[in-house]
């Protein structure tokens, strides 16, 4: 049996979702570790407002991965035989399932758990059921034996595993319990960040433009948006916040961040990828270069096979990111 239960949160200028997430996840946790980027906006205000909050500095440029490898150092100075859960600022889980998951299953060291990533769609009442999405699980919890590390290889922190690889052994799939992700909820908001993402994969030079937007092309995809409504459980006692929290304002430091991005690189640096869907990056690029973009992008044929060889790798390693 765990200790305590402990869940692992990295943030940079999340303070859109915060008090919907600290709130929620302070129901079911003795501490919430937060890696903070050095927010700009109010994040470091509402931390202020959860006692069960424990904040340490993330000063590392970038989006990688290494703020887990911190997350995990400072959850272990509170002691082994911990649950810990890695559970990002725009997910939660309800608590009412939580409460079940954990009256039901074995929390032995070293095992870890996996739960149905439901994307929520432009909606708090829908999400994405498209055979692309359907059946994602994400293994996000475990129960900590104090040595076990991550792989201490430096990627984007979305390509990488959120538990340490040898857990990922003994991961058992929680079908009962989802782990709701919000980030399609706040839509133009996930454009940005996309957008963002894109950017900074290609400023770090380990893949080609092409291969970065086949990448992101499940978001792109018109015939991937098959979807059905949410369960009641899944949103019951929610559904009034997440309305709220749906009129958020959108992401103006991300979209900064893009603008200064393309002063210091050229904006022609970014045309290969497909990031001018959004009205105001095109209107940017013909502004600065007088002609439109043009993207480059893998042919359907090419996408396809790749779709078919993740679906390969997924059911020999159901738990690997690919």
């Amino acid at each position: 049996m765990y200790n305590k239960i402990i869940v692992l949160l990295p943030v940079k200028n999340e303070a859109h979702v915060l008090d919907f997430y600290l709130k929620n996840a302070s129901f079911f946790c003795d501490h919430i570790i937060i890696a903070d980027q050095m927010s700009t906006d109010d994040s470091r205000e509402i931390y202020k407002k959860y006692p069960k909050t424990i904040v340490i500095d993330n000063k590392r440029e970038g989006h990688s991965n290494e703020v887990r490898w911190d997350l995990l150092k400072e959850a272990r100075k509170l002691g082994d035989n911990n649950l810990l859960i890695a559970l990002d600022a725009d997910e939660y889980i309800p608590n009412d399932l939580f409460k079940k998951f954990l009256n039901t299953e074995d929390f032995s060291i070293g095992n870890s758990f996996s739960f149905p990533w439901i994307q929520v769609w432009r909606n708090p009442e829908i999400y994405n059921v498209s055979k692309d999405w359907k059946d994602d699980y994400k293994a996000i919890a475990w129960v900590d034996d104090g040595k076990s590390d991550y792989e201490k290889i430096k990627v984007i922190n979305d390509h990488t595993n959120r538990i340490p690889e040898p857990f990922l052994n003994k991961t058992k799939k929680i079908d009962y319990t989802p782990n709701i992700h919000l980030a399609f909820l706040f839509w133009k908001r996930q454009e940005i960040k996309r957008v963002w993402y894109k950017c900074t994969e290609l400023i770090a030079g380990k893949r080609s433009a092409r291969r970065i937007n086949e990448a992101y092309y499940l978001i792109l995809d018109k015939n991937n948006k098959k979807l059905a409504s949410v369960k009641k459980e899944w949103i019951k006692g929610y559904k009034d916040d997440l309305l709220a929290l749906q009129k958020s304002e959108n992401d103006k430091t991300k979209l900064k961040e893009i603008y200064n991005f393309f002063d210091t690189y050229t904006i022609e640096f970014f045309e290969p990828l497909e990031i001018w869907h959004l009205e105001e990056l095109e209107n940017e690029f013909i502004k600065r270069t007088r002609r439109k973009p043009i993207t480059k992008t893998y042919p359907q044929w090419f996408i396809a096979i790749i779709k078919l060889r993740r679906k390969v790798k997924k059911i020999i390693k159901p738990n690997r990111i690919w």
